[in-house]
C-alpha cells in the first residue's frame, strides 16, 4: 500500500474490504492503477510505449481541464444571463414607477392650474370676496414644492455593482443612459417651476393683505382665545392694490403650471418609448 502522495510501496496482504470503498479511495485505486502501468512499460524497457502513454495522459489530463474550465464558463454565462434579465425587468418596474408618478403630477396640476384660474375669475368678479380668492389662491399653489425625481434605483445599482458589462444589449443601454438623462434634466426643469409657485407666494414682506390671513383663518389656524381675528379683518380686506397683486399673482400661476404640464406630457411621452422597449426586450427574452 502506499503511504502518502510519493511514498514508498510495500507488500502486504490486505482482506478485501467489506464495504464498497469510499469516492476518496476509488480516487486512490485509479492512480494506483495506472502507477502500475507505468511502473510495468519500464520495467519491460518498453520506453517508446511508456513516452506515448505518458503523453497520452498529459492529453487526458489537458482535455479534462479545458472540459472543466468550459463547464465554468457555461455556468457563469449562464448566471449573467440570468442576472442581466432581472436587471431588464428591474428597469422596466422603475419606468412603470416614473410613468405613475407623472401621471399623478399631471392631474395635480393640472388642479393648480384650475385654481389659478378660478382665482383670476373671483378677482375679475364684480362680487369678489377674500373666502373665495383665498380659497383659489390656496389651490393655486396646493402640493407645489413635491420634488420630482426619475426612479434610478436598478441604474444605480448596475453602476455601483460594476455590473454594466452584463448588459449586453447596446442599443437598449443607450436607450437607457438617454431616458435617465431625458428625465432628469425635463424633472429638474419642472421642480424650478414650481419651486417658483411658493417663492411668488410669500416673496412680499408684508404678506397680511394677499390672502394668507384667509388662508390661515379657513385653516382655523387661529386661536379665538388670544388672537382678535376682527382686528387682523382690516388688514386683510381687498382693494386695488390687493386685487392688482393677486392677478399679476394668479397670471404667473397659470403660466407656471401650465408650462409644467407641457413639460409632463413630454415626460410622459418619454417614459412610454421607454417602457415599450423594455417590454418588448423582457417578452422576448422569456420565450
Amino acid at each position: 500500500m502506499n503511504i502518502g502522495w510519493g511514498g514508498q510501496h510495500r507488500n502486504r496482504k490486505q482482506n478485501p474490504p467489506l464495504n464498497p470503498l469510499p469516492r476518496g479511495e476509488k480516487h486512490y485505486t485509479m492512480i494506483k492503477f495506472f502507477r502500475k502501468i507505468r511502473q510495468r512499460l519500464l520495467s519491460e524497457n518498453k520506453f517508446s510505449r511508456y513516452l506515448l502513454y505518458a503523453i497520452g495522459e498529459i492529453i487526458l489530463v489537458v482535455i479534462g481541464i479545458l472540459i472543466a474550465l468550459q463547464i465554468n464558463t457555461w455556468n457563469q454565462a449562464r448566471k449573467d444571463s440570468i442576472t442581466e434579465r432581472a436587471y431588464y425587468n428591474r428597469f422596466l418596474e422603475d419606468v412603470l414607477l416614473d410613468e405613475a408618478l407623472v401621471i399623478n403630477q399631471i392631474e395635480q396640476t393640472k388642479l393648480r392650474l384650475k385654481s389659478a384660474n378660478q382665482l383670476i375669475h373671483e378677482l375679475q368678479s364684480s362680487d369678489s370676496n377674500m373666502p373665495k380668492i383665498a380659497q383659489a389662491l390656496r389651490g393655486s399653489v396646493s402640493r407645489g414644492n413635491f420634488v420630482l425625481k426619475p426612479t434610478q434605483t436598478t441604474y444605480e445599482d448596475v453602476k455601483s455593482s460594476g455590473n454594466v458589462q452584463l448588459i449586453k444589449d447596446l442599443e437598449l443601454k443607450k436607450s437607457l443612459e438617454n431616458y435617465y438623462v431625458s428625465t432628469t434634466g425635463i424633472m429638474n426643469t419642472i421642480n424650478v417651476n414650481a419651486a417658483r409657485l411658493g417663492q411668488k407666494m410669500f416673496a412680499k414682506d408684508e404678506m397680511i393683505w394677499t390672502g394668507i390671513f384667509q388662508l390661515a383663518k379657513m385653516q382655523n389656524g387661529f386661536d379665538s382665545t388670544k388672537v382678535d381675528i376682527n382686528k387682523l379683518e382690516q388688514f386683510g380686506e381687498l382693494n386695488a392694490r390687493n386685487k392688482k397683486v393677486l392677478l399679476n399673482n394668479g397670471v404667473i400661476f397659470v403660466s407656471l403650471s401650465s408650462r409644467n404640464i407641457e413639460h409632463y406630457n413630454a415626460l410622459k411621452e418619454i417614459i412610454i418609448e421607454m417602457k415599450k422597449e423594455l417590454e418588448v426586450k423582457c417578452k422576448n427574452d422569456a420565450l
